[in-house]
């Protein structure tokens, strides 16, 4: 019985330990690529993109930027950002029009091509649910801290283990 629940403890502590290293892997990838990340917090986009979904982002040039793409612009403010679906763009002003998929209408004023952080090139969806849950850094943190503790659980286990052994043989 005690063999089972320390085969059941390896498996779920290697499970997780893969998926920690892999969660570390994308985000690497994505920090090299200049990839950045956001999640989804409204519906404005539906059904192209849902509440709890994670967009990743890339910056664009703003002459590559047309009618049709998915761009993340921060509010003038900086105090936020929203990603909606350009309409139009007036490169002569510098303004790009946008709205969202799920809203009526498009938004009531022109932004700035200068605040476009970029341009949305893939969507995960439901990833977003636990960074808006609980924030990014603090999500990173726990997954690091619940790794280094799996491994440390996981090491005694297999030391306490090997110590019964020898002393039964």
């Amino acid at each position: 019985m005690r063999k089972r629940k320390v085969k059941i403890i390896n498996i779920c502590g290697n499970i997780f330990s893969i998926l920690t290293v892999l969660s570390f892997l994308f985000i690497t990838v994505c920090i090299f690529t200049g990839t950045d990340m956001y999640s989804v917090a409204t519906d404005s986009m539906s059904p192209t993109m849902k509440t709890g979904d994670v967009i990743m982002i890339r910056s664009v040039k703003t002459e590559d930027i047309e009618a049709g793409d998915i761009i993340t612009v921060d509010f003038s403010d900086r105090t936020g950002s929203f990603t909606h679906r350009v309409t139009k763009v007036d490169t002569k002003n510098g303004w790009v029009y946008t709205k969202g998929d799920a809203n009526v209408s498009e938004d009531p004023f022109p932004t700035d091509l200068a605040y476009v952080k970029g341009r949305v090139v893939f969507i995960i969806p439901a990833l977003g649910f636990f960074s808006l849950a609980i924030g990014r850094k603090i999500l990173l943190t726990v997954l690091a801290s619940s790794a280094i503790i799996l491994l440390i659980v996981r090491t005694v286990l297999e030391s306490v283990a090997r110590i019964k052994d020898k002393t039964k043989g």
